[in-house]
């Protein structure tokens, strides 16, 4: 097991989002929810219990499959590109990540 002190979290987070998706406990308007992480959002490792649940990462409520556009009469169907970037997810209790990979 590695260990990281607290203060070096935000240089850990930069660095893993430079290549990768980074998913993790975000605090915004006082609810803790997994998110994509950006620079300069709190992360937010002490709520045991989010709003929402981290396995949205693998498993989302919604996604977008199709665009339609019109233009006069003319209607056209796109498809929306599927995720393909890799990502991570901190943060979430490694018995709820089991679960949600394994496939029995």
């Amino acid at each position: 097991m590695y260990k990281i002190e607290k203060e070096n979290l935000e240089a850990l987070f930069r660095k893993i989002a430079e290549s990768q998706d980074l998913i993790l406990p975000i605090k915004k308007a006082g609810q803790t929810n997994f998110g994509l992480w950006n620079e300069g959002e709190e992360a937010d490792l002490e709520t045991l219990k989010t709003v929402k649940s981290g396995k949205d990462a693998f498993f989302p409520q919604s996604e977008t499959l199709y665009t339609c556009v019109r233009d006069g009469k003319k209607l056209t169907v796109e498809p929306e590109e599927l995720r393909s970037r890799p990502f991570v997810v901190f943060g979430m209790k490694g018995l709820r990540c089991k679960r949600c990979c394994s496939s029995g």
